[in-house]
């Protein structure tokens, strides 16, 4: 009988242990924090981005692309967010370099996917000014897939 009990016991104490450990993996799955993202348009290079993303849903976009010594260094810009359970949107305007001294000005969009606590893959696509891209009718003017990186060798 003790013998019986104390099994039970131990088996309580792990069942709870267990469903404990996977709540703290579910709700480790948060966009706050510093990310690093690579993603390339269908027909360009590969461009890499800082997201920095705060709490509430506000954060800055830095894009780390090498720039002409023509341009002024880049400068961050307002980026927002929002989080479903593993779904993660984030958007801001950005201005790609064009030669020495032009510039693609926009919005980026990403829609992903967590793949892990610290790693999230999906599409992204760019507007330029004067497009909406909250309007589903707009075709945006680039589109390609990017994945991110928590806090991976962030310049």
């Amino acid at each position: 009988m003790n013998w019986s009990l104390t099994s039970l016991r131990f088996v309580s104490v792990l069942a709870i242990y267990s469903i404990g450990v996977s709540s703290v993996h579910t709700q480790s799955r948060s966009l706050v924090g510093q990310w690093q993202i690579e993603f390339k348009f269908s027909s360009s290079k590969e461009h890499t981005l800082r997201l920095d993303a705060h709490a509430g849903g506000n954060g800055t976009f830095l894009l780390l692309d090498s720039r002409s010594n023509l341009l002024p260094p880049a400068e961050p810009t307002k980026a927002q967010w929002e989080q479903a359970p593993s779904q993660v949107m984030f958007w801001g305007d950005i201005e790609f370099p064009i030669g020495n001294v032009g510039r693609d000005a926009g919005a980026l969009v990403f829609n992903g996917a967590f793949e892990s606590a610290d790693a999230v893959s999906g599409k992204v696509a760019f507007f330029r000014v004067g497009q909406d891209p909250k309007d589903p009718a707009t075709v945006p003017a680039k589109s390609g897939k990017f994945t991110a990186r928590r806090g991976a060798a962030v310049q």
